[in-house]
């Protein structure tokens, strides 16, 4: 996973980071710790695999893509409404652009 890379930068937005997929929970297991294997920390910075067979979350953030999720990025609020959605195939490999989004929606949230 190409966002691994980037994690520390992440760390600066003091937020959970999930992953929401509808696969299971034992399949989204070994990825999780196959990706723990590839890039260790030694630190407790990491995205937690949440699985949503049922596509509520998924639905709720507007990511349902008929019977998959659509791949891309987004915010929730402390209530857990969407703050923004972003629907890219490759925000990993554009960080920079993703960091930027959501450093934006957070300055944004917290005024």
């Amino acid at each position: 996973m190409e966002l691994h890379h980037h994690l520390d930068h992440l760390a600066e937005f003091n937020t959970d980071i999930y992953a929401i997929s509808v696969d299971e929970p034992d399949e989204l297991k070994l990825l999780s710790d196959a990706i723990k294997k590839e890039y260790p920390r030694t630190d407790n910075l990491e995205i937690q695999f949440l699985s949503d067979p049922q596509f509520q979350l998924i639905g709720h953030m507007n990511m349902k893509n008929v019977d998959v999720a659509h791949r891309g990025y987004g915010l929730l609020d402390a209530s857990g409404k969407p703050v923004f959605v972003q629907i890219n195939d490759h925000f990993g490999e554009e960080f920079d652009q993703t960091a930027e989004r959501i450093h934006k929606e957070l300055e944004r949230l917290q005024k």
